[in-house]
């Protein structure tokens, strides 16, 4: 660990943060010259112009500012509305909604008169997706802590090593930051929260897509588009992850025409369902 690092890690304490958040900020503002902010809400968060982008329970310094909020959003845009063109006032479903900021672009596409149900079960990430919304004012966001399933209960999720957003569900109730989550169905989710027309749903959860269509048999026959981030790129580790096939069916059996992106560099978005009521 380099000198540097080991003063930020000791700076990086509750007395220590408003001065690391001044300087960094400081000096950000002196190597760039744009309108940017480091502060420390509950978590890191660096300010690109009026938008609040969460980063870290861990200090991090963005190399590369200039461009930084297109390099961050234009990708959310290009993977989820590949088929689906939002319109103001539609109704978005984000589950799996992580740190926000899927729900930032989605919030930002249907306007005021829209409404994004944003739906995440790690409590860590939960509280991420709480910041985005509350800093950067997205009032027709509705964040909601539930794990999406097949039945109603509680499931224990484990973070992943590899990436603080990646979180499975873990067999034996054990691992690195073990939390019990209340579940729900979709279907429950929707009935909850009145959710009567779905015109995007967007579902990316790291291989608990099985039990989540199967709990959601009502909301797909009323959504008119939707986008399933399957993770078969990484069933050769787990097989459990292994989806793809069994949601194309799903979406089939329900009435959509199904489209994928076999032909995609990225492994990860070539492992994207699409579905679009033919009707839409």
């Amino acid at each position: 660990m380099s000198l540097r690092r080991r003063l930020i890690e000791a700076a990086d304490r509750p007395l220590g943060r408003p001065a690391l958040a001044a300087a960094s900020t400081w000096y950000a503002r002196r190597r760039t010259g744009l309108d940017v902010q480091i502060l420390h809400d509950g978590a890191w968060v660096h300010r690109i112009g009026s938008a609040y982008v969460p980063v870290s329970e861990r200090f991090e310094f963005r190399r590369q500012w200039e461009g930084a909020l297109d390099a961050i959003f234009d990708p959310i845009a290009e993977s989820w509305f590949y088929r689906y063109s939002p319109e103001p006032g539609d109704t978005i479903i984000d589950v799996g909604a992580g740190d926000g900021l899927d729900s930032f672009v989605f919030s930002r596409a249907v306007g005021p008169g829209g409404r994004v149900l944003a739906v995440e079960a790690h409590p860590s990430t939960f509280a991420l997706l709480e910041l985005t919304c509350r800093l950067n004012n997205l009032a027709n966001v509705i964040p909601c802590q539930r794990a999406v399933m097949d039945r109603t209960g509680t499931v224990t999720m484990v973070e992943e090593a590899s990436h603080r957003d990646l979180f499975s569900i873990a067999n034996d109730g054990t691992g690195s930051g073990a939390a019990n989550v209340a579940a729900s169905t979709l279907d429950d989710l929707c009935r909850e929260h009145d959710v009567a027309r779905v015109d995007f749903l967007k579902m990316n959860i790291e291989g608990a897509e099985r039990q989540a269509v199967e709990g959601a048999r009502e909301t797909l026959t009323r959504a008119r588009h939707v986008c399933i981030a399957c993770h078969d790129f990484l069933a050769d580790g787990d097989q459990a992850l292994r989806t793809k096939a069994f949601v194309v069916d799903s979406l089939r059996e329900h009435g959509f025409d199904v489209v994928l992106r076999d032909d995609h560099p990225l492994p990860w978005v070539r492992d994207h369902v699409h579905g679009v009521r033919p009707s839409a």
